[in-house]
């Protein structure tokens, strides 16, 4: 699970460039989520307590699976260095997730000539790369900020959902079969922009009754302290499980009939 590769781009017959950027359209394979899944069910009936000391206690604030994260690594880029004859590192991409893609951009610090090349250095089986190019970064764009004008719950008008997502210090909390519609007006000309969806928030996680038998507080203090160890050990499994995880993974469901605070 922790192992190096590289790939190698060439771009030739460039233009002249004010600042050369290097695109990528990525997002993370189920690596993470087995992993995040794997510590939850290590933690077994004790996750509340494992999560409680883990944010309280001074030793082990800040420490869960950031190790096993910096084993993984980020996608790495090196540009070459015609000069010096070396790779000189440009910076990384690093973003949590599996199913939305992530567009992002790297100004590169040097390049000379009409060709430039590339180094990236991944772990192998992490990441998913849609696109790769290059580009020409000439000016920064102020987007145009439109908040939500109506929020639908379920159908109807939600007025104190609105109100909600409009403060700056209060949150609208969903729950696992909650739908809420967001409307937005678009200005004239719409057709001439670019739509980005930007949202802060965060999400609770949940256990499922089916991982208590997992539970392994040994091997949840070797993920992480020796996350290194952990995941030479657990490649076997993982390689094993990945033949069927996607499947399971794009089927499973939360059946919201289960939970008390459901509305009949």
């Amino acid at each position: 699970m922790c192992s190096k590769e590289e790939i190698y781009l060439v771009f030739e017959n460039l233009p002249d460039m004010v600042q050369p950027g290097f695109v990528i359209n990525f997002r993370q394979t189920l690596m993470t989520t087995y992993l995040i899944y794997s510590a939850l069910g290590y933690m077994g009936d004790q996750v509340g307590d494992v999560f409680a000391m883990l944010e309280t206690n001074e030793r082990t604030r800040g420490r869960s699976l950031d190790g096993v994260l910096k084993e993984l690594g980020d996608i790495d880029i090196y540009l070459w260095n015609n000069d010096l004859e070396t790779w000189e590192f440009q910076g990384g991409f690093y973003e949590t997730g599996p199913i939305a893609i992530n567009r992002q951009i790297l100004p590169l610090k040097t390049t000379t000539g009409s060709e430039v090349k590339l180094k990236l250095v991944l772990n192998k089986g992490y990441w998913r790369i849609d696109y790769l190019g290059l580009t020409d970064i000439r000016e920064k764009v102020l987007p145009l900020e439109i908040t939500p004008y109506e929020i639908l719950y379920r159908g109807a008008p939600d007025p104190d959902a609105l109100t909600l997502i409009r403060s700056d210090d209060r949150h609208l909390i969903s729950m696992p079969g909650d739908v809420y519609q967001f409307r937005f007006a678009l200005p004239e000309g719409h057709d001439d922009y670019d739509l980005f969806l930007c949202s802060k928030g965060y999400y609770l996680e949940w256990m499922r009754e089916s991982w208590f038998k997992d539970k392994d507080l040994f091997k949840l203090r070797q993920m992480v302290r020796n996350p290194g160890k952990y995941l030479r050990e657990e490649a076997r499994s993982y390689k094993e499980y990945e033949k069927t995880m996607e499947e399971a993974f794009w089927d499973s469901r939360i059946n919201s009939e289960t939970f008390s605070y459901h509305e009949n």
